[in-house]
């Protein structure tokens, strides 16, 4: 009976040790895919987002999770511009070095090795199942989002219309219970590759999600208004939308304008006043250095400045001799204050000096000036007129001339008769 009890007691351990030991099991990664933000129609310069998924199997009992991931993307045509996780997964990136033994060169037709990665879980010892990513979804459910690379299309590597880019991905794990790692398994069963679609790029111009630069490169807009827009080339003026514009309506939309309070220049940047119009409006502008420019922009000697530029009537506009925009009456009185009289009644006389009427009467009356004719009263008339006022034995002035002549003889005739009659009482004595 001790011996039947002895072999009960062993049978019943013997199997209640057995679940035990039938559901210890090792962690595993399977079912590796990848999930793309597209695959055809990329442009140039356009960045796409690649995620490599995996579905996760935790360990059971004592066995061994995953520790962490290795990996590698190799590629043709393509440049990897970042990378990271969704899922709490940081790297450590190893570059490729050709004869590197943890990142191998790549021979086949998957292209040359882009970078390697080691992927581990920021706060975790390991790496478990995880679907709290938000692409876990639509057949992807059951599998952990590890990491994406984002990449580019590099269309000056691909060598005819037809060729394709390529970017694949290689991964294994690493178990906490593998000491020296594992090496690479260049299988399909452990690859994706993907082959992106190069799509022909737009030239200078802005669709709904980007903007293309004269290479047909997606840029900023910032960017596409330096190489497209507003721009001078070869001689040629090209507007905002890239198309060829006179100069004036360059300078209307693009550059050389005043828009509120801020002066833009050619390049349509923003300028300083002073730059504005050192470099769009030179014409009649010296700069704070003393350098002038003339009439036609010229850089000219400050006195030649003032000869072409000071006191000038301008497309009906009327500038002073500092070259400042005035009134009328104001250029009047400061550019040309001879024989003149304001609308206040104030006149000028010959020499520009404050008179009466009566003085400028005097002194303006009856004159040519710079090939024109003026009347007794400083009006400017023509010159039948001036003539028939101004001019003696003609016009209005001949009465004034046959009093005068009748004056001067009546005033001769006095002296000869007094003269006379002083000669004939010193003839009688």
């Amino acid at each position: 009976m001790k011996k039947l009890r002895n072999i009960i007691v062993l049978i019943i351990a013997i199997v209640g040790v057995t679940p035990f030991i039938a559901n210890a099991a090792e962690a595993s990664i399977n079912n590796w895919s990848l999930k793309c933000d597209k695959t055809d129609n990329i442009y140039p310069g356009e960045r796409v987002k690649c995620h490599i998924f995996g579905q996760v199997t935790n360990a059971t009992g004592t066995d061994s999770n995953v520790k962490y991931l290795k990996s590698r993307v190799t590629g043709k045509a393509v440049k990897i511009i970042s990378e990271g996780s969704s899922t709490n997964l940081t790297s450590e990136t190893h570059q490729h070095l050709p004869g590197e033994s943890d990142c191998p060169n790549e021979t086949n037709d998957a292209g040359s090795v882009l970078k390697c990665y080691e992927w581990y879980h920021k706060t975790n010892p390991t790496i478990l199942k995880d679907t709290s990513s938000p692409l876990s979804v639509d057949g992807f459910q059951e599998k952990n989002d590890f990491y994406y690379v984002e990449f580019e299309i590099l269309p000056d590597q691909l060598t005819s219309d037809t060729e394709c880019a390529k970017l694949c991905f290689y991964a294994n794990y690493v178990l906490e219970s593998d000491a020296n790692g594992v090496e690479f398994i260049p299988t399909t069963s452990n690859a994706g590759c993907i082959e992106p679609h190069y799509k022909e790029p737009l030239v200078c111009k802005c669709n709904s999600e980007y903007c293309f630069d004269n290479k047909g490169k997606i840029v900023s807009e910032e960017e596409y208004q330096k190489a497209c827009g507003c721009r001078i080339e070869d001689g040629k003026y090209y507007g905002p939308d890239n198309n060829e514009v006179t100069e004036d309506k360059y300078k209307e939309v693009c550059g050389c304008r005043i828009v509120g309070d801020k002066h833009y220049g050619p390049d349509n940047t923003e300028i300083t006043e002073e730059k504005y119009n050192e470099v769009c409006n030179p014409k009649c502008y010296c700069n704070n250095e003393g350098q002038c420019y003339d009439d036609k922009g010229k850089p000219v000697p400050e006195e030649e400045y003032k000869k072409s530029c000071g006191c000038r009537i301008e497309n009906g506009k009327y500038y002073d001799d500092n070259n400042n925009e005035v009134e009328e009456e104001v250029f009047n009185k400061v550019c040309n204050p001879k024989c003149y009289c304001n609308s206040e009644g104030q006149c000028y006389d010959g020499k520009g000096k404050p008179v009466s009427k009566e003085q400028y009467i005097k002194s303006c009356g009856c004159r040519k000036e710079n090939g024109k004719f003026y009347d007794q009263e400083g009006n400017e008339v023509d010159e039948a007129t001036w003539n028939a006022k101004c001019v003696p034995g003609t016009g209005s002035f001949v009465p004034y001339i046959s009093i005068l002549t009748l004056l001067l003889a009546s005033y001769g005739m006095f002296n000869i008769i007094k003269y006379y009659r002083n000669n004939k009482k010193i003839y009688k004595v």
